[in-house]
């Protein structure tokens, strides 16, 4: 699995490489926001806070579920505790109720 992921990060870094050199020269005269405007910004710049933010995103909501994951992770072993020792009580009961006569 770790070749696997090793290629896909070549794979990643060749194509941003890549990206960064065919867009060397290029800028945006006008980048709007919505609240701010931009004049001539380079595209490698918009290129790389996009994936920045995207990165920034994918963080959180990956340590939200992770998170997640855990409390639930927390909650399943509690469950299995109280299981367990349910179990192992009824195991250490006395057999007193059962009747064990010969035919």
């Amino acid at each position: 699995m770790w070749i696997f992921n090793l290629i896909l990060f070549f794979i990643f870094i060749v194509a941003a490489v890549a990206l960064f050199y065919f867009n060397q020269g290029a800028v945006l005269d006008n980048l709007s926001l919505g609240f701010k405007d931009y004049k001539e910004i380079s595209t490698n710049f918009v290129i790389f806070e996009t994936f920045l933010i995207g990165a920034f995103w994918a963080f959180l909501f990956s340590v939200v579920q992770e998170i997640r994951l855990r409390i639930r992770i927390s909650k399943l072993k509690k469950a299995n505790k109280r299981l367990h020792a349910e179990l192992n009580q009824s195991r250490t009961k006395p057999l007193d109720d059962i009747n064990l006569e010969e035919e």
